[in-house]
């Protein structure tokens, strides 16, 4: 694998016209100081705004996963409206913005680990994702003003190692969640296959594939879903 930078990166948003719209200062300095290439790895979370939820049941999180499929595309427009019937083809052959390796939403926040596939994949993307899940929710409870809090924060890490850890660190949020945590690992491991709103499940073979994540990216790194689960623990 190349060297690699994985970025962690908030995101403002600024209103225009009664709605929110993002803005990704943070992101367009970096690119223009550093430029983003193609096959470079980023780290991509946020928050809502002063903590407060921003995944209130399973359809605020269904509607999420839908605008990574769906806004993940070169040619879909920002403004489109996703509806149930526009929703995404897992056999549908497209040319991806990123290519999406691991992700975990959580109640109050979210993390995705990306590689850009496309020049300025990385901004177009979530400046889709931002826009459409924002509007949505806004106008679903109700609301007006910021969902997610600034500012951005950035790290670099750049050898394979930190890479693949990170994914454990992104499919172990889930554990936040439990009162009492366990000390089994067996029943650790269930509750976060359980997790439905994280991509671990994926990488061990235990659902369909989503059309969001492809974990074939790390079959050189792990032989098979026993040896990731090993590396989990």
């Amino acid at each position: 694998m190349k060297k690699c930078a994985i970025l962690s990166v908030y995101f403002h948003q600024t209103p225009v016209g009664g709605s929110f719209i993002f803005h990704h200062p943070a992101l367009e300095f970096f690119m223009k100081r550093m430029e983003f290439y193609n096959g470079q790895y980023c780290h991509i979370y946020n928050r809502g705004v002063d903590k407060r939820i921003i995944f209130d049941d399973k359809n605020d999180y269904q509607r999420f996963l839908k605008g990574m499929a769906v806004f993940n595309q070169i040619n879909r427009k920002a403004t489109c409206t996703l509806t149930r019937n526009n929703g995404y083809n897992k056999n549908t052959c497209r040319t991806k913005l990123v290519n999406i390796r691991c992700y975990c939403l959580m109640p109050n926040h979210f993390h995705i680990l990306l590689q850009q596939n496309s020049d300025n994949g990385i901004s177009h993307f979530f400046q889709r994702l931002g826009n459409g899940y924002t509007k949505y929710f806004n106008l679903k409870h109700k609301r007006t003003g910021r969902l997610f809090e600034g500012p951005y924060k950035i790290k670099q890490v750049t050898n394979e190692r930190q890479l693949i850890y990170l994914t454990k660190y992104i499919h172990c949020n889930p554990l936040k969640l439990i009162n009492k945590p366990h000390t089994n690992w067996d029943q650790i491991n269930q509750f976060l296959r359980d997790y439905p709103w994280s991509s671990y499940a994926d990488f061990l073979n235990s659902s369909g594939a989503n059309n969001i994540v492809d974990p074939k990216w790390l079959d050189e790194e792990f032989m098979d879903q026993k040896s990731y689960q090993e590396f989990m623990k």
